[in-house]
Parts: C-alpha cells; structure tokens; sequence
C-alpha cells in the first residue's frame, strides 16, 4: 500500500516491469500507513508550537521550524486526503497562516495557526488512529 513518496516539489518516476514510459507520483497521490501518518502528524504539532513561540522572537528559528513542516507533510499529506479531504484542507489552511504569520512575525496569528494544526491533528487521529 506504500507508493513512492515525493518530497519538495518533485515527483517521484517509476517504470514498470514492461518498460513503458515513467508515471509520476505527486505528494496528493502518495500513499502510506497509519502509523507513519500519526507520528508524522505528531511532529507537525510539536514543530508548529514551536514555531509559534519563535515567531516575533527569534526569525531565524521560525523560518527553520516552518521550513521543517512541509517536508514531513509531503510524505503523509496523499494519506490525508484520500481518508478525509476536510482535514487535509484544514491542514492546508493551517500552513498557509503559518506561513503568513512567519511573513508578518505576528505571534498571535502563528499560535492560532499552531491551535488550529493541533485541533486538526487530534480530529484526524480520532477517525483515523495509527
């Protein structure tokens, strides 16, 4: 059930056994366990919190911490989507402020971001426990 995973903005290619042309995998169609998701998920959280409390702080923390979300996000973010696209879409909306607050060094909006990916995770974990 695990497919290729993409990381960043490239795709993974594959070929299969006949030696037709490479598929690409993008990171909406990657596929992986529960398990993988709930720790994935688990990181996230502490990593926005972090972020959160660095951010109108320490900028160069808060890029870091923000830089780290989307690479564990890629890996799991397919899983999201196919088990509960509401989720996935409040996880994407999530980022974007965090990226926004990053933008704007506005702590207050970065902690209600960093809320909102808690309150998704828990959600997600809830329906879909790893």
């Amino acid at each position: 059930m695990v497919a290729g995973l993409a990381l960043g903005s490239t795709a993974c290619s594959k070929s299969d056994s006949r030696g037709s042309a490479p598929t690409t995998t993008t990171p909406e169609e990657a596929r992986t366990t529960p398990a993988k998701v709930a720790a994935s998920l688990g990181s996230i959280n502490v990593t926005a919190s972090k972020f959160a409390a660095a951010v109108g702080q320490d900028k160069a923390e808060a890029q870091d911490l923000l830089d780290q979300i989307e690479p564990t996000w890629y890996k799991i973010e397919g899983t999201v989507k196919a088990n509960d696209e509401d989720a996935y879409i409040a996880f994407e909306d999530a980022f974007a402020v965090l990226s926004k607050a990053n933008d704007k060094g506005d702590a207050a909006l970065a902690a209600e971001a960093a809320h909102d990916v808690a309150t998704a995770t828990a959600a997600y974990l809830q329906a879909y426990p790893g």
